[in-house]
């Protein structure tokens, strides 16, 4: 996630508005992936719920808009 909001293919909007269509992914495919048991399922969908909270947590925490302030800040002080 980081990855895809660092070049500019997802912003932490996108993620933190779509978390709802996120969740329903990851419930269908750990129902998918897991046998019948719905202990299974919630073993593996929680934890998957977890990671996309703190991968959209990492997204703000070093997203990209604090680099574009600094180099916007570097290119008017250069041009001065």
């Amino acid at each position: 996630m980081l990855f895809l909001e660092r070049i500019g293919v997802f912003d932490v909007a996108a993620y933190a508005s779509q978390w709802r269509i996120a969740i329903l992914v990851i419930v269908i495919v750990s129902a998918v992936l897991t046998p019948a048991d719905p202990y299974s399922m919630l073993f593996l969908a929680v934890p998957l719920c977890l990671l996309y909270f703190g991968g959209l947590g990492l997204c703000r925490w070093f997203g990209t808009g604090n680099a574009g302030e600094s180099r916007a800040l570097q290119v008017t002080k250069a041009s001065q």
